[in-house]
């Protein structure tokens, strides 16, 4: 819409707390005399949350000075701030936080001030980075489903026409751009309705699929807002915004919640309240343009950051200028004056040459943020798990850059997004907004408890649930203070853990405390003989290798195989070819493989990390044929390696039996299924089951079942490579 350029005036200062209700009454007052000094009838008011809902109240009980004079608008950027911080509750902890710092794109720092809506610009063209590498993903999945069930998509003619698309916005053609719009919008409806087959069976099918697809929706909106403000379209506005609200609900920003589809509501009624207010405001009113160029409106509350109070703040401005009340105070009563000083020169030494277009639609920055799109995506689809591809994404929730997977309270909060904010939504509006409401508007409004990845953390609890974290070291200090001041008898209470669990077993969470194994180690050296040299090996002895199995796996070259059968290839190579050489001359290689038990103190160590580190379950399903996922990452997690142990055992033993040499053999334990030890020599596969009950006992016993197949060649010399003990 083309809305005329705005003129920005300076205000004389109110030397007041700014949300204090009697200053909000005032400023109303003088805005409404200001206005009949114009000959306005109607003024329109934009504030943030807090100035709004007071303000709010004031006109709500219709004082005689204010009745009918004036409208109040919610701020669109904070409430845009509002929403970015919601998205990075939801989805932050899920892999968008991670996507943002790990690809690249944004230091720790900023990402972090982003997601929680404070660095507002940054925040939006973060969000609409990923949003548009995770469409592209979505996009090429929901292709190749298509083709894999008959289902209509683009034709040649109508991928001819979106690409005629790109080239009229390239060349800035506003015409041909509307034309081949409206054009491509009359035949795509078939393509819509086959990806909403994709996203319904996606859903289904995997919990990480529905999470992700919640943050698209999530984008749409935020593309939305940010359209609707730039070309001042006033009902796509009042659209966007209702459709943030179940957001709101969702991350527990209950006062936005609240007013915002209060605000709404009261936007739509002005069309039979106040009908010359709704025509200002459907012709671009409740924005601001500050220069010729297309596709540049900014919300009212934007603005003013952007002029008044940048130009307060900056160099120059009010920020260390003095410490002294009064010269403070001079500083606010002149700063209208000064501002309009300000303001002409910079008229005049400004050129007057302008941009026509919004920085964001030139050349240098839709470049800039094209490479920064494909470095996402590239990041997605190199380093972490695709949510889209349907032969790929584990059916549980999982992060998909860490590989950490959610707990099953975290997953049926995630998995379902839309419709537990959509119920939230319902049940403000049926409790509160209809005629037979049970509840009135001021009323509480409950906060909805999502949990997020950020909430598996374990803490103690007591019998009615409540978290108990003792910190002992600040405990300590506390009674140290005390008994300076009391007559305590501090050896007494140091005879007492002063902990709600053992600290020298136990973290202050509960969690058990990691060891130091290299202590251990240095134990048993010095109970031992050094062995200047291995013994001697006879010509007719018989030698047997022992090679620690995920010693060899670490080991890999990633950049050698690409499936994870390339992978299972690699290691049973390696095996034959020691069986194979002159020198070696050894008739056995036995394969140990460590184990990965839920309760030692390493999976603690990992819990007690919590949403940092990776979970000991298995995030990817693995298939002999599919790709290998980012191999360190990947190997990260215990569940995972437990599970590719275990692939490895079960490929070694399906096919090294016809490839051994004669009187050759392999041994492969611990990483079977149940801790069954597997013999596998030139006849065939020979399993040998055994339960292991004792968890510090299993170690020694794969080691016993291991040389339980060498002992006919007791006479012979065994060498260890590459051992790897571990309690």
């Amino acid at each position: 819409m083309d809305v005329p350029v705005t003129t920005i005036r300076y205000l004389p200062f109110i030397h007041a707390p700014p949300s204090d209700i009697s200053t909000i009454y005032t400023t109303l007052l003088k805005r409404v005399a200001i206005a009949k000094h114009l000959g306005q009838e109607h003024i329109l008011v934009t504030a943030d949350l807090a100035i709004y809902s007071k303000a709010q109240q004031i006109l709500w009980s219709k004082p005689e000075p204010l009745d009918g004079l004036v409208t109040m608008r919610l701020g669109g950027m904070h409430l845009l701030m509002s929403y970015i911080a919601s998205i990075g509750k939801l989805f932050g902890d899920g892999g968008l936080q991670k996507i943002l710092t790990s690809s690249g794109l944004f230091a720790s720092a900023s990402t972090t001030q982003m997601l929680q809506g404070k660095h507002y610009a940054r925040g939006v063209r973060g969000l609409k980075i990923v949003h548009e590498a995770m469409m592209h993903l979505f996009l090429t999945s929901a292709e190749s489903y298509t083709k894999a069930n008959g289902l209509p998509w683009l034709d040649e003619e109508m991928t001819s026409r979106i690409n005629d698309l790109d080239v009229a916005f390239q060349e800035r053609d506003r015409a041909v751009l509307k034309a081949i719009f409206e054009d491509v919008e009359k035949q795509v409806s078939a393509v819509l309705y086959t990806i909403s087959r994709f996203k319904e069976h996606g859903r289904k099918q995997s919990s990480t699929f529905a999470y992700w697809a919640s943050f698209l929706e999530a984008g749409d909106i935020l593309l939305r807002l940010t359209r609707a403000d730039r070309d001042a379209d006033f009902p796509l506005h009042l659209d966007a915004v209702l459709e943030v609200v179940p957001f709101f609900h969702l991350a527990g920003r209950v006062n936005y919640a609240r007013y915002t589809l209060g605000y709404v509501l009261e936007m739509k009624s002005l069309e039979t309240t106040q009908p010359g207010m709704f025509q200002h405001l459907m012709k671009g009113g409740f924005v601001v343009r500050r220069t010729e160029a297309h596709f540049n409106c900014v919300p009212t509350d934007q603005a003013l950051e952007q002029t008044i109070n940048r130009e307060a703040k900056s160099a120059g401005g009010v920020i260390g200028f003095t410490l002294r009340k009064g010269a403070l105070l001079r500083w606010l009563l002149t700063r209208h004056i000064t501002g309009e000083y300000a303001e002409m020169y910079k008229a005049m030494c400004l050129t007057k040459h302008q941009a026509r277009e919004h920085e964001e639609l030139g050349q240098a920055r839709m470049t800039r943020d094209l490479n920064d799109v494909r470095t996402a995506e590239e990041y997605i689809l190199n380093h972490c798990q695709d949510p889209f591809n349907l032969d790929e994404v584990p059916e549980k929730l999982v992060n998909i850059v860490t590989g950490q997977m959610a707990s099953a309270a975290v997953e049926a909060s995630l998995s379902s997004l839309p419709s537990k904010g959509n119920a939230a939504y319902e049940e403000f509006i049926n409790g509160r907004l209809v005629e037979g409401e049970v509840k009135s508007f001021w009323d509480a409004v409950p906060r909805k408890i999502t949990l997020t990845f950020a909430d598996m953390k374990k803490h103690l609890t007591d019998n009615n649930g409540k978290r108990i974290v003792m910190d002992t070291e600040v405990l300590f200090r506390r009674l140290l203070a005390v008994s300076k001041h009391r007559d305590v008898d501090f050896k007494m209470v140091l005879s007492y853990e002063l902990a709600a669990v053992p600290p020298s077993l136990f973290h202050d969470d509960g969690a058990l405390r990691k060891t130091n194994k290299a202590d251990l180690a240095t134990k048993l050296e010095s109970v031992c003989e050094e062995l200047i040299a291995p013994p001697p090996v006879t010509t007719d002895a018989k030698t047997a290798y022992i090679i620690d199995g995920m010693g060899l796996v670490q080991a890999l070259n990633e950049d050698h195989f690409k499936t994870f059968n390339d992978l299972a290839e690699i290691v049973l190579k390696r095996l034959i070819r020691i069986l194979r050489n002159p020198l070696m001359d050894t008739d056995n290689v036995s394969l140990v493989f460590d184990r990965y038990n839920t309760s030692s103190i390493k999976s603690a160590e990992r819990q007690r990390r919590g949403a940092t580190a990776t979970e000991t379950l298995p995030t990817h399903q693995i298939i002999g044929t599919r790709t290998v996922p980012n191999f360190r990452q990947f190997l990260k997690g215990s569940g995972n390696k437990s599970d590719l142990l275990r692939f490895v055992s079960e490929y070694v033993m399906t096919n090294a039996g016809d490839r051994l040499p004669n009187g050759k053999s392999v041994v492969v334990a611990g990483g079977c299924h149940d801790g069954q030890e597997s013999n596998v020599c030139q006849v065939g596969v020979l399993r040998i089951y055994m339960n292991y009950t004792a968890r510090r006992k299993r170690l020694t016993q794969e080691w016993y079942c291991t040389l339980s197949v060498f002992r006919p060649l007791s006479k012979g010399s065994l060498f260890v490579l590459m051992t790897q003990m571990s309690w």
